[in-house]
């Protein structure tokens, strides 16, 4: 799931997914839920692929944003989070944070 400030991001997407470096079908990502206010924009995707110890999803995000109408008293920063399920004890891969390849702002 991706938390943003709608003031600043308008749309967030799946363009590619690399499983194990090799290709993943984006197809087979799919939006499980959608919700705007106007301080808080969330997206969360599912996918069914089965991950083993060792085994890695890299999924690449575009974000679409926006220069605010005028100053912001305040933000809603990023924040990037993966749900391993109720027993994340059985699917551990030792991978448990999430990272950027980027971090260019505009």
């Amino acid at each position: 799931m991706v938390t943003v400030d709608p003031r600043v991001v308008t749309d967030i997407s799946v363009v590619s997914a690399r499983l194990n470096d090799s290709r993943y079908p984006t197809s087979k990502i799919t939006v499980v839920g959608k919700t705007t206010t106007e301080t808080v924009r969330q997206i969360g995707w599912r996918t069914g692929v089965r991950l083993d110890a060792g085994d890695r999803l890299d999924v690449e995000l575009r974000v679409s944003t926006r220069t605010p109408t005028g100053a912001l008293d305040t933000i809603t920063h990023p924040v990037v989070s993966t749900d391993m399920g109720a027993d994340t004890a059985a699917r551990q891969t030792g991978r448990t944070s999430v990272s950027r390849t980027d971090s260019s702002w505009q």
